[in-house]
């Protein structure tokens, strides 16, 4: 599946476009939040013009809801618009996921 939106932000601390596929657990008589979920985000900040992004994620066959948002943090101005799903070809590659990274927590917030 396809998530395309138009973004516009200007001065952004940080802003972040998501979509997110859950499937809960199949035994109903199972009483624990047992659901899957998939994710995939995409991050702004800065000063950008108006220009496309897109997540593209393959969803589970059996998922029960399809989720998308965006969310700002800190200043700045974000403007959305024009948001669309489309279900693509498993050719389509998917959206990068970002590696963890400082996992051994050597550096400090600060980069040092």
């Amino acid at each position: 599946m396809r998530l395309a939106a138009f973004l516009r932000f200007q001065q952004l601390a940080s802003a972040v476009l998501w979509l997110r596929a859950i499937t809960t657990g199949l035994d109903a008589d199972d009483d624990a939040d047992d659901g899957i979920s998939e994710f995939e985000r995409v991050d702004v900040s800065g000063t950008g013009p108006w220009q496309r992004y897109e997540i593209v994620m393959d969803v589970p066959g059996g998922a029960d809801s399809i989720q998308f948002g965006i969310e700002q943090q800190g200043t700045g101005t974000l403007w959305a618009a024009h948001f669309s799903f489309e279900q693509v070809s498993s050719s389509v590659a998917l959206t990068a996921r970002k590696k963890p990274e400082n996992l051994d927590f050597v550096k400090s917030q600060n980069g040092n």
